[in-house]
């Protein structure tokens, strides 16, 4: 069990709430590449003594991922694959060891007794694919209130884009999943919009579609040149009624 003192460590990149850490699992390659690396800024004097996986409420921590401190007074961190408890799991049927992402938080912990801790931070885990890019979830639904403005924030899709070794993760193009652009597949009631980070917004008021479902087809593009590899997902999009009180000026 973690120590639950409070934190004096902290995770050294730009931690803002939008920020996660992003691992990428390739077959053959025993350390797992992350970005941004796994680096806890210490108090002086101080030492990383562990780095756990947490679960969420969609995954399980996986087997054959372990941590391992690379240099304990910088702060330094990997995590590593087992490959035969990969392909255990695999003979077992488990579908994301084929191809898929694991949601999970990560977490620093010092050598001072009591220990100090990061903040528990997202993590996703992707078995990279060969070819095509693969999606964060295998469907998306999203729920948006009828006054959602024209303009307003929908919800956010996220593709991974197969890692090329030879330009590594922070030389490849696009953004920090390795995706050049998103498209809604023929958009013909013309409600929705997504920009170049999988994020969708209102394209006008939806006052009047309230209590309605919507299904469009997102497709996410890599940067693989000279053609763009693709990948197809189903969103789903319920507007909610929006309940206003009115004062009629009557007891």
């Amino acid at each position: 069990m973690l120590a639950s003192s409070k934190s004096q460590i902290t995770w050294n990149f730009d931690s803002d709430p939008g920020s996660i850490f992003h691992g990428y699992i390739i077959e053959k390659n025993q350390e797992i590449s992350v970005y941004p690396p796994l680096h806890v800024q210490l108090a002086p004097g101080s030492k990383l003594c562990h780095l756990h996986l947490l679960p969420t409420a969609t995954h399980s921590v996986p087997k054959f991922v372990s941590t391992e401190i690379l240099d304990a007074e910088r702060g330094y961190a990997k995590l590593v694959l087992n490959e035969s408890a990969l392909y255990e799991e695999r003979l077992r049927g488990e579908y994301a060891t084929e191809t898929g992402v694991f949601h999970l938080k990560v977490v620093g912990e010092d050598c001072n007794h009591p220990h100090h801790r990061t903040k528990p931070w997202a993590i996703n885990l992707l078995l990279v694919p060969t070819e095509k890019p693969v999606w964060s979830e295998r469907q998306y639904s999203f729920q948006v209130d009828s006054n959602l403005p024209a303009g307003g924030v929908v919800g956010k899709v996220t593709a991974y884009a197969a890692l090329d070794p030879e330009r590594g993760l922070e030389n490849r193009l696009g953004d920090d999943t390795g995706m050049c652009n998103y498209a809604i597949n023929h958009p013909d009631n013309n409600l929705f919009d997504i920009n170049g980070h999988g994020v969708i917004r209102s394209r006008i008021p939806l006052e009047r579609h309230s209590g309605k479902r919507f299904s469009i087809n997102v497709t996410a593009f890599d940067c693989h040149i000279p053609v763009p590899r693709r990948a197809t997902v189903a969103v789903s999009v319920f507007v909610r009624s929006n309940c206003t009180i009115e004062w009629n000026g009557k007891y």
